[in-house]
């Protein structure tokens, strides 16, 4: 067997990113999609809501760019902008880089962005097939000056409760991209194995949410461009310490206490509770 096919067989053995469940309130469920079976399982413990983007899932590993089935590297133009910016950064065999890239129109518009930022990295796998730590995604993609999905909170939560309230209000802003919101992801912040992923994270999406196919390539379009890149790796470690729009505010106790209800509010930063995403141009 040649090498090129160990490495194919070696590939083949990673599972292509699971299927999220949906929050049991999620204003949208999929049509015979799995719902998380145990909310109270975000309860106590340290949690990260990001975003939820409309776009691709995209999967970036040994320099190249795969789609959600990850049968084989994707030549599709819709992944010009992340090959061109990203994927050749993404060099360590045992690294598996999941994102969302938005340079294929699926049915949000955003506001026009460079064009290295396109691609929003949200999950880490190493071969054995484990999620990292959310904050290892951070920095992994900090070093590289790859975009990190926004960041609406980092913390814990007392009860199921305060865990609808404040998705309910994160459901009524629009997105951080500009446009409506898609949805939100809410995970453990801390690794797990990949027998635990249906447990350990869930999705709540909009009204109206439209779940695409391969079909969408048929009639592709690019999203707004707003000129070229505007951040190297360098600049971006250097004048903001990480992903220029991921500028957070990180305040939590140590015991990991829930927040006060009065911060839930994804406006309401001045408490420090939640992660303001803050965009490159403000």
């Amino acid at each position: 067997m040649t090498s090129r096919s160990n490495a194919n067989v070696g590939f083949a053995t990673l599972r292509k990113y699971p299927s999220t469940p949906y929050w049991p309130w999620s204003p949208e469920l999929g049509r015979g999609d799995d719902v998380h079976a145990d909310p109270n399982s975000f309860v106590g413990d340290a949690v990260v809501v990001t975003e939820k983007l409309d776009g691709g899932n995209t999967l970036l590993h040994a320099g190249r760019v795969y789609s959600r089935s990850v049968s084989a590297p994707s030549d599709g133009k819709w992944m010009a902008m992340v090959k061109k910016h990203h994927a050749w950064k993404v060099t360590e065999p045992d690294v598996y880089l999941y994102g969302e890239d938005i340079y294929g129109v699926h049915s949000i518009a955003y506001e026009p962005v460079a064009e290295d930022r396109t691609f929003y990295a949200f999950a880490l796998r190493r071969r054995g097939g484990a999620f990292v730590a959310f904050t290892d995604v951070e920095a992994y993609a900090k070093r590289l000056g790859i975009p990190v999905v926004p960041v609406l909170f980092r913390g814990c939560f007392g009860s199921v409760a305060e865990i609808r309230t404040f998705l309910d209000h994160a459901h009524g802003e629009p997105s951080l991209l500009g446009g409506e919101r898609e949805g939100v992801v809410l995970r453990l912040e801390r690794g797990f194995p990949a027998s635990e992923f249906p447990d350990s994270v869930c999705k709540s999406v909009r009204l109206g949410h439209v779940q695409t196919d391969e079909h969408w390539t048929r009639s592709w379009k690019p999203c707004r461009i707003v000129g070229r890149a505007r951040w190297s790796a360098q600049q971006v470690v250097r004048e903001h310490g990480g992903a220029p729009s991921s500028r957070h505010m990180r305040l939590r106790s140590p015991n990991c206490s829930a927040p006060d209800a009065s911060s839930w509010a994804p406006d309401s930063s001045a408490h420090g509770r939640v992660d303001r995403h803050v965009r490159a141009d403000e």
